[in-house]
């Protein structure tokens, strides 16, 4: 059933996280099945962590699949996504999952799903196996986008509360997403969760009006990444000047913004921004998720 929020059959004893750091709750889950043969697919298992409530906090463990698309096929890959997504639409499946296009950076289209925990995950994948009729979609689909797609890397990474700021907020409102890629040293992580709690403390004090979530990754790339997630509601909202201002400036101050530095220098090896625009017509939400945006989300009014 939809709840509307981001929930799946997960384990309610999950813990994926202690103390803002991050703990390996199993070894990576093994790609069988029509997963493991679809290797170019937008997605490899539809969300079935429903969209979240109003100011309902993001999921544990987020999955991000990557999608680097050959040059100049971008439209035509976005059009076998939205054919999928109608579907999906067609046949009511109970899964939400949010696309999103490029704005800057090399190009690539990332599909965002989100998981109570790995159990969920699982689960998720076993019903596409059960499923004869979805499978025979899911490689038809898959055919298609075989020639648009130059490289697909399935990533899966787990929230980090304590190192967030104002994590809850309404999904179904977002229109962009600022993505920022960490890429920090290894056995030097304690110093960039020293250089978070500072960027934290200082948004509580001048209650900066933004959401910063903040996921370390598990697999899919290194597990030193970690990626910090901006969301907002208007193309303006990804301006960060003008969102922080001299009032956060003063409020962090010269001794913090030095520690800043000296903790970046001292624990980053890379660092890549990347800004994204919602795709509704590549996405797949049910009516319950989109709530008040219906019409942003299915093209037209809610009946």
């Amino acid at each position: 059933m939809d709840s509307g929020e981001f929930r799946l059959a997960s384990s309610p004893n999950s813990e994926l996280t202690t103390g803002g750091r991050f703990v390996r709750p199993g070894s990576r889950p093994a790609q069988r099945g029509i997963a493991a043969l679809l290797p170019l697919l937008l997605l490899s298992a539809p969300l079935c962590a429903q969209g979240p409530e109003i100011g309902q906090a993001p999921p544990p463990l987020l999955t991000i699949s990557r999608n680097s698309i050959a040059g100049g096929k971008l439209p035509l890959f976005a059009r076998v996504a939205a054919e999928y997504s109608r579907y999906l639409k067609g046949v009511n499946w109970p899964s939400s999952y949010v696309a999103l296009r490029p704005v800057t950076g090399p190009g690539d289209a990332l599909i965002l799903t989100g998981y109570n925990s790995f159990e969920s995950w699982g689960h998720d994948r076993e019903e596409i196996e059960k499923s004869s009729v979805l499978k025979g979609k899911m490689e038809q689909f898959a055919a298609q986008s075989g020639e648009l797609v130059a490289q697909r890397r399935e990533i899966s990474a787990i929230l980090q509360p304590e190192i967030s700021y104002r994590a809850k907020f309404d999904w179904s409102k977002v229109r962009y997403f600022d993505v920022i890629t960490i890429l920090t040293i290894p056995g030097h992580g304690d110093e960039y969760l020293q250089n978070r709690k500072i960027v934290v403390e200082a948004h509580t004090k001048a209650q900066v009006d933004e959401h910063l979530l903040v996921y370390q990754v598990s697999s899919g790339v290194p597990g030193t990444t970690y990626f910090v997630i901006r969301p907002a509601e208007t193309f303006e909202g990804l301006d960060l000047e003008k969102r922080h201002g001299e009032h956060y400036d003063r409020t962090l101050g010269e001794k913090n913004r030095a520690r800043l530095h000296e903790l970046f220098a001292a624990s980053v090896l890379t660092q890549e921004e990347e800004y994204y625009a919602v795709d509704p017509a590549m996405s797949y939400v049910t009516a319950a998720w989109a709530g008040a945006e219906h019409a942003f989300w299915f093209g037209k009014p809610q009946p």
